[in-house]
């Protein structure tokens, strides 16, 4: 039951990513200029959490094959808006996660575990630096998650039994983000943001460094690193944890 238990961390090891854009727009100057950029995280996840009311808080040690073998489900996607020096952006993620064992005492023929998991950050950002090789944007938004754990016992000696929980929460972010180009088509793009503050998380914060590919005015190819960690803990359930792994992409804008 304990493995199980710490399965249901793993669906957090796919994240939110506000990759910068370069300084070059395909757009123009003028006018709207938009983003879309699917990315895939290959993250490991370390921490201390408990999501189900009556299980005891476990530590959970997931690589990233450990996701890929339980995840039925994802998708994760960044997009974003700006005209001038003025914008917004939302990145999303939503997971299913399933694991099914049997159980080893006779009392309970079976368990199914299913976690689904949404969190999507949004903020506005202001380009304090709008050069030809450069740019750099200051952000302030929201990290917003949402986590729902159900956890069936099959029956066996004893009846069958559900345990259900959801919790959703929402913390203030500010960061920075900025492009440079350093050899034609390649840039180097770097992130990160602080948050919680002890309002509802305790802390949560990332940090990130690509290197992008621009093959075309419209479409980025970029790999990296990602580092994210949150602390929070309300009414017995709990989600300290550290993420950290690869991250891949691309970009489409118009």
């Amino acid at each position: 039951m304990k493995r199980l238990t710490g399965t249901m961390a793993i669906g957090m090891a796919l994240g939110i990513a506000a990759v910068p854009v370069a300084a070059e727009d395909a757009g123009g100057p003028e006018g709207w200029h938009f983003q879309l950029a699917p990315y895939l995280w290959m993250a490991s996840l370390e921490g201390d959490l408990a999501t189900l009311p009556g299980l005891p808080e476990v530590h959970v040690d997931a690589s990233f094959d450990d996701i890929l073998d339980n995840l039925d489900f994802a998708v994760m996607l960044q997009a974003e808006a700006r005209r001038g020096r003025f914008g917004l952006f939302t990145d999303l993620a939503y997971m299913e996660i399933s694991v099914d064992e049997e159980t080893r005492g006779p009392f309970f023929s079976g368990v199914d575990l299913e976690t689904d998991t949404f969190f999507a950050t949004t903020a506005a950002f202001y380009r304090v630096v709008d050069e030809e090789r450069l740019a750099v944007d200051l952000f302030a938004g929201a990290r917003v998650w949402y986590i729902d754990t159900e956890l069936d016992l099959n029956p066996g000696i004893l009846a069958g039994r559900t345990v259900d929980d959801d919790e959703a929460w929402a913390d203030p972010v500010i960061g920075a983000r900025g492009s440079l180009q350093v050899l034609g088509p390649l840039f180097l793009s770097a992130g990160f943001d602080l948050g919680g503050f002890g309002i509802v998380s305790d802390i949560t914060g990332q940090a990130l460094g690509t290197l992008d590919w621009h093959p075309a005015d419209w479409l980025a190819l970029r790999a990296g690193y990602r580092h994210l960690v949150v602390d929070y803990d309300h009414g017995g359930f709990v989600w300290d944890v550290a993420l950290s792994g690869p991250i891949i992409g691309a970009a489409l804008r118009f």
